[in-house]
């Protein structure tokens, strides 16, 4: 038997077992700042404008609350 969580939906036709954990969001938070700081020291791609027009963008379209 696997053990694990089986997702309905998934690619994958075993059971995966999926778990955030505090390691995990760590490096994926340090991976995302080192992003952005490659973007402003080296790229000038002006990433964090973009980040947050996308994510003014999302807000105003499911702004269903109005």
């Amino acid at each position: 038997m696997v053990r694990g969580r089986l997702y309905p939906f998934s690619f994958a036709s075993v059971a995966v077992k999926l778990d955030m954990t505090n390691a995990i969001a760590f490096w994926l938070g340090l991976i995302i700042l080192g992003v952005f700081a490659l973007d402003h020291f080296v790229l000038h791609l002006d990433l964090a404008h973009e980040a947050i027009r996308g994510i003014l963008f999302l807000i105003n379209k499911v702004a269903f609350w109005r």
